[in-house]
């Protein structure tokens, strides 16, 4: 069976285009307000309350989230930096990107244990 080079649909790229046409935070209040609607309706009350729930959790872990990169950022940069200059470098060349991931790896250790150590300090002292 063959399938016709027109008529194949991208996914990915409908949900990307879906992801950022705003319609994904519309269907998920159209959903909470269904929701307590249907909760009311049937005197149902972990329906009207299982919402404001979910909001709290998912508000808590982007906060929490933001936070911790925020802290942390000083710590992972030099990691991210370097990952994205050896993937450069290994594209161009793969033996230069070799030797500089052999030179470099004593280096990232480093960042790790000082991303470790800042972000237990920021724990137990505050």
């Amino acid at each position: 069976m063959e399938i016709d080079k027109e008529i194949q649909i991208d996914v990915k790229g409908l949900w990307k285009r879906f992801l950022h046409s705003g319609w994904l935070p519309r269907l998920t209040f159209i959903g909470i307000v269904l929701m307590k609607v249907v909760g009311l309706l049937t005197w149902d009350w972990w329906l009207v309350l299982a919402p404001l729930w979910m909001i709290s959790v998912m508000a808590s872990i982007v906060l929490a989230g933001t936070v911790l990169v925020g802290i942390t950022y000083p710590a992972w940069k030099p990691i991210y930096k370097s990952g994205s200059r050896l993937l450069r470098e290994y594209k161009k060349d793969k033996e230069t990107g070799k030797k500089l991931a052999k030179q470099q790896s004593l280096t990232t250790a480093q960042s790790v244990l000082y991303f470790v150590r800042r972000t237990l300090r920021f724990i137990f002292v505050g």
